[in-house]
């Protein structure tokens, strides 16, 4: 799963602890981290050409997996140690880790290692694939463990998650790092939120809504809750267009504009560029509209023959995380117009 935000690329010496400074989000996101060590000129291992992208070669991808509604976004990244955690609320037999086979009918057969906390819970997911590179091996991980997790996951009927994984090139010992991270801690101004809030039954719809996706711990369901605020507002608007004699666009100017160019985007985009930059110079309704088929309704329905995403996908939930954070400021910017215009009303 490639991370919505910009990933880091780092070299590293081989020997020793490195630690590097990561801005934390402002919401609780994604954060890719590649790290490239280098080997003492001469050495056997700094003849090995290396790069973050990695090359054809054995990878070992290792998912830590989280149970959710406890513990799957994390405060700091202390790599040694999120490696070698993990937990669920399966547990494993006694004496032994976990190895599955999986005969898929489509594709090759695979294997699946699980690993045990000191509790006896699955702790995390392995699994070995030959790849072309970092990308390559990350997807044939997720074809194999996210399929797997699901089937155990209804077999037991608990919920079964990761909070992020390691891509591992066993050649060049390059290493991809992408887990999910806390957001930043904002400050209350409470002379400022409460009295500028007006409580309105629409109103009250949609800000659940809205925080209903930033709770949320899959970029789909986040998707679908920042989209359902901005076709809600869309349903809010022609309502009251249809009681006048002369339906019109109402009056929201160039704060319903996506910017047309990459130095005129908003602060909150700038880890996000790369998924702003199709949209450039479009207005919501049009981004909105855009999505509405090859993203919320792929999302929603599963009916044979059609569009879908699929959460065990890794290139749909990319997709998915991809669009994202513009359908999040989107779904913020609309919202605060249709505040003002529930303010107006009651004024």
């Amino acid at each position: 799963m490639s991370a919505d935000r910009d990933e880091h690329t780092d070299v590293f010496p081989q020997s020793g602890k490195c630690q590097v400074e990561i801005e934390k989000p402002d919401t609780n996101d994604i954060i890719a981290l590649t790290v490239v060590p280098q080997f003492k000129p001469g050495s056997s291992a700094a003849s090995i050409p290396r790069s973050p992208e990695g090359s054809p070669g054995k990878y070992r991808i290792t998912f830590v997996l989280g149970i959710p509604g406890k513990q799957l976004f994390q405060e700091n990244l202390q790599m040694d140690q999120l490696l070698s955690s993990g937990e669920s609320l399966l547990e494993a037999p006694k004496g032994k880790n976990i190895e599955v086979s999986i005969i898929r009918k489509d594709k090759d057969s695979a294997e699946v290692r699980f690993l045990k906390s000191k509790t006896g819970a699955l702790a995390r997911a392995q699994v070995h694939v030959t790849a072309n590179s970092v990308v390559d091996a990350e997807q044939k991980a997720h074809a194999v463990v996210l399929p797997t997790l699901s089937w155990l996951s209804y077999l037991c009927n608990a919920p079964l998650d990761f909070t992020g994984f390691e891509v591992f090139e066993e050649r060049t010992e390059t290493c991809k790092w992408s887990f999910r991270v806390l957001g930043k801690r904002k400050l209350l101004e409470l002379d400022v939120a409460l009295p500028a809030f007006v409580s309105t039954p629409a109103g009250r719809v949609l800000l659940s809504s809205y925080r209903e996706g930033l709770n949320a711990t899959h970029p789909f369901h986040s998707f679908l809750c920042f989209f359902k605020v901005a076709e809600a507002i869309q349903a809010l608007r022609k309502q009251r267009h249809r009681k006048v004699k002369r339906p019109r666009r109402e009056a929201v100017g160039d704060s319903e504009l996506i910017p047309a160019q990459v130095s005129g985007l908003p602060a909150e985009a700038a880890n996000h560029v790369e998924s702003f930059k199709p949209f450039l110079g479009n207005r919501f309704d049009e981004v909105v509209d855009s999505l509405r088929d090859v993203m919320r309704n792929a999302i929603v329905h599963l009916v044979p023959k059609r569009k879908l995403l699929v959460s065990d996908n890794y290139v749909d939930v990319a997709r998915c995380q991809k669009v994202l954070p513009i359908i999040r400021y989107i779904a913020r910017q609309m919202l605060a117009n249709e505040i003002g215009v529930a303010s107006q009303t009651l004024a």
